[in-house]
């Protein structure tokens, strides 16, 4: 499909909101844990996938193939917008699973993705904190540079330079909006806000600004005209791996469609030149007749 070769080119893929530790949560069917027997001896197991992670992990590997497809051999920079673990505050956790276990799912998670033969650089981003408690994003980070040898950091809000646009990220954003109607209103006045604070502040409003937290794609663009010129500027929400539980069904109002998958940023020469999805959905719905 993606024929044509671009020199200067790399691709800026972001995931987010894989929630590992949860039920409904990013699962890697590979991934092998430790626990204890009763005798004190060590036991090494493997969590059973739900039908919700059985749904997940081959759309977050069909995406990772479209992406390897659209990069070919350029660069591909990858950046995961928060909450790479779910934590233990709330219910939903995989049975027998601890804090540890859960970054090792989380790097488990990732490995597919940043094992591309073009990945050198991976920023994780923190997602919220009772998600990620004892900065998860930052452990999970270190264990994964270690074992990769990449280039692989964390932060709570970054500025990416990409060689001429900046990339905003940041775990918290807009919500998608109230109605299906109004899906990207307030995102819109979200972005203009962003583009407004950067100029008071002496810096160039970013090109994109790329969020997560609220399991939902939302891609809206600003036409931003300035000194005479007008550049088409972004705010996305990046879509989650995660499944719904009882507190999401609750919050989001029962969301009949999950999305899952992976936005990839295009940049020729230092440019936003193409946003691009790799996506699937599920109809949370049973079909029933009576």
């Amino acid at each position: 499909m993606w024929t044509r070769k671009k020199k200067n080119r790399r691709v800026f893929a972001w995931i987010s909101d894989t929630h590992a530790g949860k039920t409904t949560g990013l699962l890697n069917p590979a991934t092998v844990l430790l626990r204890v027997r009763d005798d004190g001896s060590e036991e090494k197991w493997k969590p059973e996938l739900s039908s919700t992670q059985r749904w997940l992990w081959p759309v977050f590997v069909n995406a990772i193939g479209e992406l390897r497809e659209y990069a070919k051999d350029d660069e591909i920079i990858v950046a995961h917008a928060g909450d790479i673990t779910h934590g233990d505050k709330y219910g939903g956790i995989i049975p027998d699973t601890t804090r540890e276990d859960q970054r090792t799912i989380a790097i488990d998670n990732m490995l597919p993705l940043v094992s591309l033969p073009t990945v050198k650089k991976v920023r994780f981003l923190t997602g919220t904190e009772v998600h990620v408690p004892n900065a998860a994003e930052v452990r999970v980070a270190a264990r994964l540079r270690n074992r990769t040898g990449l280039d692989i950091s964390a932060y709570h809000h970054a500025r990416f330079d990409m060689g001429h646009d900046i990339v905003d990220g940041a775990h918290h954003g807009p919500h998608p909006g109230s109605r299906d109607w109004l899906r990207g209103n307030v995102a819109l006045y979200y972005l203009k806000d962003c583009v407004y604070v950067d100029r008071r502040e002496g810096k160039e409003p970013a090109i994109a600004y790329m969020r997560g937290h609220y399991h939902r794609y939302v891609n809206v663009p600003l036409h931003d005209e300035w000194a005479g010129n007008t550049q088409i500027r972004y705010v996305i929400v990046v879509p989650s791996l995660c499944g719904p539980d009882g507190f999401i069904r609750k919050v989001g109002k029962s969301p009949p469609i999950l999305q899952a998958g992976i936005v990839a940023l295009e940049f020729i020469d230092g440019y936003l030149t193409e946003v691009v999805a790799f996506k699937d959905k599920l109809d949370l719905r049973v079909e029933e007749e009576l």
